[in-house]
């Protein structure tokens, strides 16, 4: 009866070992500073109005972005034709002309000379207007205008012909039916110029205001075609479900 209590200090010594890392780890825990959670009531109006525009632009086209460097290519062609009839005058201006001066007079060499650098010059002055006068802004809009008129006429012819088929059998009704697309194809394109005479004028405030610097300005056009776009999409989506 002696090996009894032996065993029951071998089992009874891991579990008092056991009780003394609990309560250890109960006291470590109670130790520790309870973390408290605040309530943020603060208003972060500007970085949530700056996530907003971040979102709107990211999911934008950059019309007007896109359009920029394209139009500059242009200017710059049109600018390098203008200064080389510009040069062709100036040289026929100042020198004689040599395949005339063989058959032709002093009077008539003279005025040939001028006609042709009058021409030249002309020439010049047209290719310099063009270049001075290209604006990404306006040019941008009137691509997307045309492209619109195109595909509101595209729509148009398409759904004559279905007309054409189906008033072989029923005269009246599609001459009606034509009569009603007719006003609504004249309303779609009524509606595509009032649209773009819009985004003009609000092109020439944004042009016109001071204390703007040019990023702002170029936001505001890319809005301002982004826009123009998706107006003039419900213009062909509903002329396309009107008849």
């Amino acid at each position: 009866m002696q090996p009894q209590p032996h065993s029951f200090a071998i089992v009874s010594q891991p579990q008092s070992l056991l009780m003394r890392l609990r309560n250890q780890s109960n006291a470590s825990i109670k130790s520790i500073p309870a973390i408290k959670l605040y309530r943020d009531n603060k208003n972060y109006t500007e970085l949530n109005l700056f996530r907003q525009q971040f979102a709107i632009d990211s999911a934008a086209p950059l019309l007007y972005t896109s359009a920029k460097t394209k139009l500059l290519t242009y200017k710059l062609i049109f600018a390098g034709i203008s200064a080389f009839f510009f040069f062709l005058t100036f040289i026929l201006w100042n020198h004689s002309v040599p395949f005339a001066t063989g058959f032709l007079s002093i009077s008539e060499s003279t005025l040939l000379k001028n006609m042709i650098g009058g021409i030249c010059a002309g020439f010049g002055a047209a290719a310099l207007f063009i270049a001075a006068g290209l604006r990404t802004d306006r040019d941008t809009a009137a691509h997307l205008k045309r492209k619109a008129q195109h595909k509101i006429a595209r729509h148009y012819a398409r759904k004559k012909v279905e007309l054409g088929v189906t008033g072989l059998l029923n005269f009246g009704k599609a001459y009606a039916t034509s009569a009603a697309l007719k006003s609504a194809y004249r309303e779609a394109i009524s509606h595509i110029n009032d649209h773009h005479d819009e985004i003009l004028r609000l092109f020439d405030h944004i042009s016109h205001s001071s204390g703007m610097t040019s990023r702002t300005r170029e936001h505001l056009y890319n809005q301002a075609l982004c826009e123009l776009n998706h107006k003039l999409h419900r213009v062909i989506e509903s002329f396309r479900n009107e008849i």
